[in-house]
C-alpha cells in the first residue's frame, strides 16, 4: 500500500514536470510564430555619414558668422575710446611733438575704454595687445592709430587671426595761424562741387547769395548787377506758377522754391595747387 501510494506520488510529480516543461516550450513556439509574421527592413547610415560631416561644417559657419558681429562690436568700441582720447590729447599738447607720451595717451585711452566698455577679452593680449606705436603726434593734427588682433574661434584649418587697424586724428587747440604770403604756407582758396572758378574770399557774392523775393510779373523787366536777364529755372519752375519767386544780384536765373539747389552754395576750402582746371574768379581774384 504504501509502496503504491509512493510510485503513485512520484507518477505525479514527473507528470507536473513534464507539463510545465511543455508549458515553457510552447510559449516559445508561439512567441516565434509571432515574431516571424513581422517583415525585417535594413537601412543604410548613408544620412548619418553625410550629417557627420555637414554638420560640423554648418557649426563653423555659424560660428564665424557670430564672429564677425564681435568684431564689429570691438572696433566701434575701440573707435570711441581714441575719440575721447584724441580729443583730450589735443587740448593739452601744443604744437610741438615732445609734450606728447605715449604712456599718457595709452593711460587716456584705457580710462575711456573702460566708459565704452571695450571688450578686452575678444582682443589678443587683451589691454597689452592694442599698440599705438604708429600714431603721429608731429604738426597740427594730432593722428591715433591702433593696431591689434583677434585670434577666430575655429580650428578647421589652424590658427586664424583677424589683423585690425584703426585711425583717429583731430587738431591741436594751438589757435588760429593766419595765411601769410611767402611764410610757406599753402595758400588756401574757396571752390563749390559743380564751380568752375576758385575764389580766393569767402564773401565773395557768388558764394555768399543775397536772395531776395520779387514779384514774378516784374522779374523779366529786372536785371542782375552784371546786367544779364534772368530766366526761368529748370529744376524748380516746372509746371509751378506762384505769384512770387526768388532772385539774386549775379544770379542768372529766378526760382519759385526757396529750397532750390540753384539758391544753395557747397563751398569747400583747398589749396592752391588743387584747383586743377578751374579758373579765378573775376570778381574776388
Amino acid at each position: 500500500m504504501s509502496l503504491f501510494t509512493k510510485v503513485k506520488c512520484k507518477y505525479y510529480f514527473q507528470k507536473k514536470v513534464d507539463n510545465k516543461a511543455l508549458s515553457k516550450s510552447g510559449r516559445q513556439t508561439q512567441l516565434l510564430r509571432s515574431t516571424e509574421t513581422y517583415s525585417r527592413t535594413f537601412c543604410q547610415a548613408s544620412l548619418t555619414v553625410e550629417a557627420a560631416v555637414v554638420l560640423p561644417l554648418f557649426i563653423g559657419f555659424m560660428v564665424f558668422l557670430l564672429f564677425y558681429f564681435r568684431i564689429m562690436q570691438t572696433e566701434l568700441a575701440v573707435e570711441q575710446a581714441m575719440m575721447y582720447t584724441a580729443r583730450v590729447e589735443a587740448a593739452c599738447v601744443s604744437k610741438s611733438s615732445d609734450t606728447v607720451h605715449p604712456a599718457k595717451v595709452q593711460l587716456h585711452f584705457l580710462k575711456s575704454a573702460k566708459e565704452e566698455k571695450v571688450p578686452f577679452e575678444y582682443i589678443d593680449g587683451e589691454k597689452a595687445g592694442i599698440s599705438f606705436r604708429k600714431s603721429d603726434y608731429e604738426g597740427t593734427e594730432l593722428m591715433l592709430h591702433a593696431s591689434y588682433r583677434m585670434t577666430i574661434p575655429i580650428g578647421f584649418f589652424g590658427t586664424l587671426r583677424y589683423p585690425a587697424e584703426q585711425e583717429v586724428s583731430a587738431r591741436k587747440w594751438i589757435g588760429y595761424i593766419p595765411q601769410e604770403e611767402g611764410a610757406g604756407e599753402k595758400k588756401l582758396v574757396y571752390v563749390t562741387k559743380t564751380g568752375k572758378a576758385y575764389h580766393s574770399s569767402r564773401e565773395c557774392a557768388y558764394l555768399d547769395l543775397s536772395i531776395r523775393t520779387v514779384n514774378q510779373k516784374e522779374v523779366t523787366s529786372l536785371r542782375n548787377k552784371s546786367g544779364s536777364r534772368y530766366m526761368r529755372c529748370g529744376s524748380c519752375c516746372k509746371n509751378k506758377k506762384e505769384k512770387v519767386c526768388y532772385i539774386t544780384d549775379y544770379g542768372t536765373c529766378y526760382h519759385m522754391d526757396l529750397e532750390c539747389r540753384g539758391l544753395k552754395r557747397t563751398v569747400y576750402v583747398i589749396s592752391l595747387d588743387k584747383v586743377g582746371k578751374r579758373h579765378p574768379c573775376k570778381k574776388c581774384t
